[in-house]
């Protein structure tokens, strides 16, 4: 979803770009676009390096993103491996600038007495989620890399994005669940919401703004999951969930799940850690990025409505 947004963006403002794309990835976003394609897997250090030839700047937006299974090697060879592949590869191909697309998973999270920064420090690792891990990880090698080597590399770290293009039905499941009526529970939880184009123009905006060396929280509005199903519930008009779910039994239900789904094998609708994180209230201050990056902060409504309208002409709702 963001990688095809923040390409709109730097056509928009007159880039030469090249993509690098998975093998059978979806690029039906990118069909009108002026832009060369390259194929292959930032697992593969040798592509890595022929894929940045005559390139001056790496927007790196690759990630492994499941969180089925909880464990998984594959997180691990493509969120850290094939980001160290990357910034090697941008090392000696002399790079003038490296973003690289983290989470904000890799601060706190806060709660809702006080909302992480980027000061606040990591505490994803009871989850118990290699997404998580692996993907701090890496942010840990890329700021190390840039403190120590002088490499210029900023992270900007996005929290729970919504908008369109969802190809991969992420954040939009909550929207298409809602829409069918599938959706009649919720948890106590939270989380910190963000328009996605407003995440990728930070993140271009990161190619001439913001600190090397520095990471920045892209995100917007602190919003209960009550809070933010009323909204989607207004826009969309299909009613909110109303059954408000206790901690305890959200996490047996998760682990229950988790046990099944391992010996019959199938993915859960919901998982032990995803259980874990839903009761969370994972709260960012993205004050940073507003201020240092320019990073716009677009009504999370529009947020909800744009993604509603994509998510409709695609017919999932």
């Amino acid at each position: 979803m963001l990688g095809s947004h923040i390409v709109e963006i730097l056509a928009q403002d007159g880039y030469r770009i090249k993509v690098l794309l998975f093998p059978g990835s979806p690029a039906n976003d990118l069909s009108n676009l002026p832009v060369e394609y390259c194929y292959g897997d930032i697992r593969d250090p040798e592509l890595c390096a022929e894929a940045m030839r005559d390139c001056q700047m790496v927007l790196h937006t690759a990630a492994s993103i499941s969180t089925w299974p909880t464990r998984s090697k594959t997180a691990w060879d493509i969120n850290l491996a094939g980001t160290q592949n990357l910034v090697q590869a941008a090392i000696h191909a002399g790079i003038q600038r490296f973003v690289h697309i983290g989470t904000a998973s890799a601060f706190g999270p806060g709660d809702n007495g006080q909302a992480a920064t980027e000061e606040t420090p990591f505490r994803g690792n009871k989850y118990q989620l290699d997404y998580v891990d692996s993907k701090y990880a890496a942010h840990q090698f890329v700021l190390q890399t840039a403190r120590q080597q002088g490499f210029p590399a900023v992270i900007v770290c996005p929290t729970f994005m919504i908008g369109p293009n969802d190809v991969s039905l992420g954040t939009g499941q909550i929207i298409i669940a809602m829409c069918t009526g599938k959706l009649r529970f919720l948890s106590g939880g939270g989380k910190n919401f963000v328009y996605v184009r407003d995440v990728a123009q930070a993140a271009v905006n990161a190619l001439k703004q913001g600190r090397t060396g520095e990471a920045y929280i892209a995100g917007h509005q602190n919003l209960t999951y009550r809070q933010y199903f009323d909204l989607v519930s207004a826009i969309i008009q299909a009613p909110a969930p109303r059954i408000l779910m206790p901690d305890r039994l959200i996490l047996i239900a998760g682990m229950l799940s988790s046990a099944l789904a391992k010996l019959l094998r199938y993915r859960p609708m919901l998982n032990h850690a995803q259980a874990r994180v839903s009761i969370d209230k994972q709260f960012y201050n993205p004050a940073k990025a507003i201020a240092e990056l320019g990073m716009p902060q677009t009504d999370i409504r529009v947020a909800i409505g744009a993604a509603f309208d994509w998510l409709r002409r695609e017919k999932y709702c």
